[in-house]
């Protein structure tokens, strides 16, 4: 039998359109399913879903619900029919069949796990619907056990909220939709998504009906990711045909799984799985082989111009790997001076568009802003000039599952496009090249690897960098952009270390691994050193220490104050220099030579923290205000110019931006 509703919140609605809502029949990361009714007491499942889930897809709400429709091209039986979607709230929300009956995760709970006829009609009864989903050109993308009902004339496939079209161009292991456990491989790891993966899913759901658990556990997220991509399934009881078959569908090679077709007919006793006999075009293709180059392949990359370096507002630690990057900003340099000073004097602290004509000089950022980019589904709103130096290139949200969602602006454009969940993208300087590092260590598979793309993602290069326990994170682009430092961790949260540092010759596909002695007892970053012949560490009581590019120890500077985690460069008037805490006043940032000779002191506005140098002429630094934490430019007198970007304070502590 079903569970009768749980009362409505008082925050949830009443309606959602020509429907009212009678109770709530469960919720989750993707939204509230609430049992409602028509004007003619019909009883449907109405889905209020976040916008969230429709940002994880890629897609705009209108976009979301229009992808939902696609849905609706599947055929009535063994499925919960999509009756209808739309928008309420800015949310968008499907209203599907109610069909009266426990989940299948519900029915595990409660009675045990199936044996027998029954886990066989089950088995039957699922495969027929994806294989109808399928024939519809729709892959469904988070078949798990609660989205199995167990209606009184057989299972029903329920929830397309996240079900994709076949030939939608962002159908993609980029953009990872799903329940972690029944997660297949390839939406983990940036291959093709496409129906092979409901195969999977699958799999591992029968695993769950026979013996409670999912193919690959319930342990934490890391642990399932990790086993997922690298580890073999525990199959449990399962026997005979039905073990065979799932072994076939937990392949970790989407090529090797069998079509749902296929698949059913093996079930219905049809070995050689008759492939003329049901199968349409697209369901006999097998999905392409598009998985990330092989570790160490050679990929020519464009050759980027010289310019700046990235910087970055890292406002939140990593997730899961614990890498500390709270307030990191990562440097930028320009190779020459500015040709004109920026103009001094302080621009609204509103959201007000900056009109003031700014300086023309190229190469540098502008002192005021011309236009507002808003960051769709986001409080972020970005404040640019359009010959700003630099521009927020790429970004990432930090959370779990699918809202930790990493995006990559496109070329000479307002929009962004997701390249993957738990990655850290950075476009170097110059724009053609993008690095990406996983941001969970336990999803590598024995090693820690950097992927470097086009900006297009149409060639790509995997260089293996340390193997496990090490982890790299942080990474830094020199201003020419042909170099990425990495700092080489081992452990994890309190009893995280700094190993040594990483150098990638982008060019060369070249890969240096430094390790490095050090007392430090907390996990701190390398930098670039000015002139980027050197590489700078932070060491307890105030030292800095300078090493040579293959890790040789150049000089000790002690009593310097603590490194900030911007890279050195050229400041205007004072040359060739690296940033500290000052170790007399903290509050305000001290430049250095790399002799120790201390060359100037920025003090600080009130309540600002320092993030870096955008050019020879400009910083920038944070404020919280309010509710409201805004990101300023600021000029080396320490006088504010103008916005760079505001952001509600809870997605600062949650967001990564990166100018570059």
């Amino acid at each position: 039998m079903s569970r009768a509703p749980d009362p409505l919140l008082d925050s949830d609605p009443v309606r959602v359109a020509d429907y009212r809502l009678l109770g709530r029949l469960g919720s989750g990361g993707q939204g509230v399913v609430y049992l409602g009714e028509d004007e003619t007491g019909r009883r449907v499942a109405v889905k209020l879903l976040r916008r969230a889930v429709a940002a994880g897809a890629g897609l705009t709400v209108a976009q979301f619900t229009a992808e939902i429709e696609a849905s609706r091209r599947v055929a009535a039986f063994c499925t919960a029919r999509v009756l209808g979607t739309g928008e309420v709230g800015g949310e968008p929300y499907v209203v599907s069949e109610y069909v009266e009956g426990p989940t299948l995760a519900q029915r595990v709970a409660e009675r045990g796990t199936l044996t027998g006829a029954e886990l066989d009609r089950l088995a039957i009864g699922t495969m027929t619907a994806l294989a109808a989903i399928h024939q519809a050109g729709v892959v469904h993308r988070d078949f798990k056990p609660a989205n199995v009902l167990l209606g009184r004339d057989g299972p029903r496939v329920i929830d397309f909220g996240i079900a994709r079209d076949m030939d939608a161009e962002t159908v993609t292991g980029e953009n990872i939709v799903g329940t972690p456990p029944y997660m297949a491989p390839e939406q983990l790891d940036g291959r093709r998504v496409g129906p092979q993966a409901d195969m999977f899913a699958w799999g591992s759901v029968m695993v769950y009906a026979a013996s409670g658990h999912p193919a690959f556990g319930l342990h934490p997220l890391p642990v399932v990711i990790n086993r997922i991509l690298n580890g073999e399934p525990d199959l449990g009881p399962l026997s005979g045909d039905l073990r065979e078959l799932v072994a076939a569908c937990l392949s970790k090679d989407p090529a090797d799984r069998p079509s749902s077709m296929r698949a059913l007919l093996r079930l219905l006793g049809m070995r050689d799985g008759a492939p003329g006999l049901l199968e349409k075009g697209r369901d006999r293709a097998k999905p392409p082989r598009t998985g990330p180059a092989p570790v160490g392949a050679r990929t020519t990359l464009p050759s980027v111009p010289r310019r700046r370096r990235g910087i970055a507002v890292g406002v939140a630690a990593l997730l899961l790997a614990g890498a500390a990057t709270a307030g990191t900003v990562l440097a930028l340099r320009q190779p020459e001076p500015a040709a004109t000073s920026p103009a001094s004097g302080q621009a609204a602290a509103d959201t007000r568009e900056d009109t003031t004509p700014g300086v023309t000089s190229r190469g540098t950022m502008q002192p005021t802003a011309t236009r507002r980019v808003r960051i769709p589904d986001s409080g972020i709103v970005l404040h640019e000039h359009p010959e700003d130096a630099l521009r927020v290139q790429s970004y990432r949200f930090n959370g779990c599952c699918d809202e930790n969602s990493a995006f990559v602006r496109d070329e000479g454009k307002d929009t962004f496009h997701k390249v993957g969940n738990f990655q850290e993208p950075v476009v170097a300087p110059g724009g053609r090249v993008i690095s990406i590092i996983p941001t969970v260590g336990l999803i590598n598979p024995g090693y820690s690897y950097v992927r470097l793309t086009d900006r297009a993602g149409r060639r790509e290069t995997r260089l293996r960098l340390v193997d496990s326990p090490l982890e790299t994170y942080d990474p830094h682009w020199t201003i020419d952009g042909r170099h990425l430092l990495l700092t080489v961790y081992e452990g994890v949260g309190d009893d995280r270390r700094s190993r040594g540092f990483v150098i990638v010759d982008v060019e060369r596909n070249t890969v240096d691994v430094v390790r490095i002695a050090d007392e430090n007892d907390e996990a701190h970053q390398y930098v670039w050193g000015p002139g980027e012949d050197t590489v700078l560490h932070p060491s307890p009581g105030g030292v800095v220490r300078v090493h040579a590019r293959d890790g040789g120890l150049i000089r000790t500077l002690r009593n310097v104050g603590v490194l900030t985690r911007d890279d050195g460069g050229t400041v205007a008037g004072l040359g060739p220099v690296f940033s500290t805490r000052c170790p007399d006043d903290r509050k305000n940032v001290c430049m250095w030579d790399l002799n120790g000779v201390k060359k100037g002191v920025l003090r600080l506005p009130r309540g600002a923290d320092f993030g870096g140098w955008m050019d020879e002429r400009h910083f920038f630094a944070t404020t919280t205000e309010g509710t409201t934490r805004r990101i300023r430019l600021y000029d080396a007198d320490g006088e504010p110019l103008r916005l760079l970007a505001e952001l509600p304070k809870k997605e600062f502590d949650q967001s990564v931006l990166w100018w570059s």
